[in-house]
């Protein structure tokens, strides 16, 4: 079988995935990339991270692909200074779904949201009340000989 083996692939894969199901999850937009523009609240931003490739077996790379979600749940105002229980659920929803198939239809090995947390980020002159999340997925890949 052959798998992702660039780190844009993956980038593409799961952003497609939120950006199909963004109406099921309550999503209102779907940022590619370090995407400025985000009219529409709640939004996640799907960015490519750190990518690894490592020496895994005889003739065989082990690659390591790592995507950054950045939820926006809304602008930070008095009444929303922390995430409220919608926005619990909505990262639960992202990380529910990304886990429904953890091999991206057989592109990788595997993968799963590794780390999450609340987040305040900075948009320009607003700030945003958020959660940050973090996936991390592997696949293998043959040396080219």
């Amino acid at each position: 079988m052959a798998y992702f083996t660039k780190p844009e692939e993956v980038l593409d894969y799961i952003h497609d995935l939120l950006e199909t199901k963004e109406g099921e999850l309550g999503l209102q937009y779907v940022a590619y990339g370090n995407e400025e523009m985000l009219p529409r609240f709640p939004a996640v931003r799907v960015a490519s991270g750190l990518f690894e490739k490592e020496l895994h077996a005889t003739r065989q790379w082990q690659n390591t692909f790592r995507v950054e979600l950045y939820v926006y749940h809304g602008k930070l105002t008095a009444t929303h200074a922390q995430r409220s229980k919608a926005d619990l659920e909505l990262a639960t929803a992202i990380r529910e779904t990304l886990h429904d198939d953890m091999t991206l239809d057989g592109n990788i090995v595997h993968g799963w949201v590794t780390a999450e947390g609340n987040a305040q980020i900075a948009r320009r002159k607003t700030v945003i009340v958020g959660t940050r999340m973090a996936w991390e997925g592997m696949a293998v890949q043959s040396f080219n000989m």
